[in-house]
């Protein structure tokens, strides 16, 4: 069985080599890593380089591909189209892989042939706690924006997995795009929504929805893995909040526009979200806040008047 890895990245050789660093120290190694490179210089493409000039392994080859336009809905379905493997695992450049991940990954899909899709387990070493933690995700669940449980909610809303670790088989409808392990003959037929730019924020979570809708999606324990949070080439708050506002409602329109009490449901989730930053900036008074309070009240405005 062959496999590959695609990788999109954007201005993190260093990130990037860490990733691969964790890949090549692999217990079983892929047989093909295609990094889908958007920087604007040379540094990440020289990262590649060295990896392929000092493996030892002649059945593994990185591949540098350059792509101008920035994207990562389409930086991870160009690389899917260059890839040749049976298993194809998505992952984001600021990961890095405990030296099983990828064995366990594979065992899962050789003992489970009704799973179509494989994450694995983020490694957490502080949980949100607090007063104020408990405050936000009671009202997370009263406005359904996430059950936390990686499935999405009647109002089209729900976030992957990611604040716990999980501690055994987990089915789920939500993944996050850095660890995204599908049996090609499902994409296949179902590629990343090209809709989504740049950032392309909840790309991951529209596809693996669709995905769970026609297979078995799982994340499993023992794939355990670093999200390092990388904060190079991330957009600034007011544009991100914007952009936050525009997908869940591309999302829902796409999933869960039926009927109109799924749009009052959707737009109630909106509600909450408002009222969410309203309350962090009340408790901080701190700027930021208020640029992302400021941010939501516009963004519904113009969801509002048609121009989002």
């Amino acid at each position: 069985m062959k496999l590959s890895i695609i990788i999109p990245t954007l201005n993190r050789p260093s990130d990037l080599r860490n990733a691969l660093d964790s890949i090549s120290k692999q217990t079983l190694l892929p047989n093909e890593v295609i990094v889908i490179d958007q920087s604007d210089n040379d540094l990440s493409k020289e990262v590649v380089g060295i990896f392929n000039q000092q493996s030892k392994n002649k059945d593994l080859v990185y591949i540098w591909h350059h792509r101008a336009e920035k994207s990562s809905a389409k930086a991870r379905n160009e690389g899917f189209r260059l890839s040749s493997g049976d298993l194809v695992f998505f992952t984001d450049d600021d990961i890095v892989f405990d030296p099983d991940y990828i064995k366990n990954v594979v065992r899962c899909f050789n003992t489970n042939p009704d799973v179509g899709c494989v994450s694995g387990s983020v490694v957490i070493k502080s949980s949100p706690k607090g007063l104020k933690w408990n405050i936000r995700s009671f009202l997370m669940r009263t406005f359904m924006i996430s059950f936390f449980n990686g499935k999405m909610t009647p109002s089209g809303f729900g976030f992957p997995i990611f604040l716990h670790e999980i501690k055994k088989i987990t089915q789920v409808e939500l993944l996050a795009g850095y660890s995204m392990n599908f049996r090609r003959k499902l994409l296949e037929d179902n590629a990343f929504d090209e809709w989504f730019t740049g950032y392309s924020f909840r790309e991951d979570v529209e596809l693996s929805y669709r995905m769970s809708r026609i297979t078995k999606i799982v994340m499993i324990p023992d794939a355990r893995f670093e999200h390092i949070h990388s904060q190079l080439n991330r957009m600034n708050s007011s544009h991100l909040k914007r952009m936050e506002f525009k997908n869940y409602r591309y999302l829902f329109l796409k999933h869960k526009n039926k009927r109109i009490f799924s749009k009052l449901l959707f737009y109630y989730s909106i509600a909450g979200l408002i009222f969410i930053d309203f309350l962090e900036f009340l408790f901080s008074f701190k700027k930021e806040k208020y640029q992302s309070f400021q941010s939501s009240i516009l963004s519904v405005w113009e969801m509002a008047l048609g121009r989002l």
